[in-house]
């Protein structure tokens, strides 16, 4: 089991927060802050908890000429909307399921 904790602050504007990772497993969404990564046979399940958001997936597809390319893979994770001036803490837990 892994946690990821986090807080960010944002300045006197508002903030656009996202949270990514690269896998190159296969993802299937649930409910409530919940998603599944697939792959050979093992499942790990993504929590989000202290925010409400929602697992989203990504191309990896490099957009410049000089980034490197990830083939097989994908981002996985969430964005959030910050009020100015305020504190967003959250937590991330992938937890393997048997």
């Amino acid at each position: 089991r892994v946690e990821i904790s986090d807080e960010v602050k944002s300045a006197d504007q508002y903030a656009l927060v996202q949270w990514t990772m690269v896998t190159p497993a296969k993802f299937e969404s649930g409910n409530n802050g919940i998603a599944y990564l697939n792959q050979n046979g093992k499942r790990v399940k993504l929590s989000l908890e202290g925010v409400e958001g929602k697992w989203e997936t990504w191309s990896t597809e490099p957009t410049h000429d000089y980034d490197a390319k990830n083939p097989g893979t994908i981002f996985v994770g969430f964005k959030l909307a910050q009020k100015p001036n305020t504190s967003l803490s959250f937590k991330v837990t992938l937890t393997p399921e048997q």
